[in-house]
């Protein structure tokens, strides 16, 4: 059976390469609990939304499916690979510009996108973002497409205002804050800011998201996992920092 496993192996890595090398445009991976809809520079949409209950397919030969690659077991049975995408989008336009990927929940979940791109250069695009998402909220992932090189492309996880909120509430949920009071702490610094900014005060809210970051980092592998106080909580009061500040 081990010799069934690594040439079945074999083939699906063979099948991606292949695949890869011969991508029109891009391919969109998503792991975790998740539906994508992809909107591309001309504002067409596929895919599929939950909050909506709604398909897409406008945009000109593409398509999003399920994506799960099995593997043989010890008993010759297909089981799911765990790291293999949930879910897979092929957007064939050589469209310049901004792609907008879609991140819906069918739960609480944490998600992955991976997104290979190919240019008119020979070069290739291979860049991921991630966080968290439910089923009563969505999440926006912004990718810049350039066709002619990768030099100018890049992905972004977008942040708002109730995605800062819903992050803090996932990172506690799912234990990566491991104090209620720090939770509390960090929740009501985030509301503060926030009503500050719709006030327009947006000195106070920025110095309010400065206190928490470094309450996040005061607490960074302690009460608080590392990677989660970097690359959730603290890269999303940057963002929202950043934005403010404009």
């Amino acid at each position: 059976m081990k010799t069934n496993k690594i040439f079945l192996l074999f083939l699906v890595m063979l099948s991606i390469g292949f695949a890869y090398k011969n991508l029109i445009a891009m391919q969109i991976d998503g792991y975790g609990n998740i539906a994508l809809m992809i909107i591309d520079p001309s504002g067409r949409k596929t895919g599929y939304n939950i909050l909506e209950d709604k398909t897409y397919d406008g945009i000109p030969g593409s398509d999003v499916g399920a994506a799960g690659i099995g593997m043989l077991n010890e008993n010759g049975t297909m089981e799911a690979d765990p790291n293999s995408p949930t879910i897979t989008a092929m957007v064939s336009n050589k469209l310049s510009g901004e792609y907008k990927i879609i991140v819906s929940g069918f739960g609480k979940t944490h998600f992955g996108v991976n997104v290979m791109a190919s240019h008119e250069n020979g070069s290739r695009t291979n860049v991921v973002a991630g966080g968290f998402v439910d089923s009563a909220t969505v999440v926006e992932v912004s990718f810049k497409y350039d066709r002619a090189s990768k030099e100018n492309t890049e992905i972004k996880k977008l942040v708002t205002d109730n995605t800062f909120i819903k992050d803090i509430e996932l990172c506690y949920h799912f234990e990566y804050i491991k104090d209620e009071g720090i939770y509390n702490s960090l929740k009501k610094k985030a509301e503060n800011a926030i009503k500050q900014h719709e006030k327009g005060n947006n000195n106070a809210a920025v110095n309010i998201l400065n206190a928490f970051i470094n309450e996040v980092n005061a607490q960074k592998g302690k009460k608080i996992d590392e990677w989660e106080a970097e690359n959730v909580l603290i890269y999303d009061a940057q963002e929202l920092i950043d934005k403010w500040k404009e």
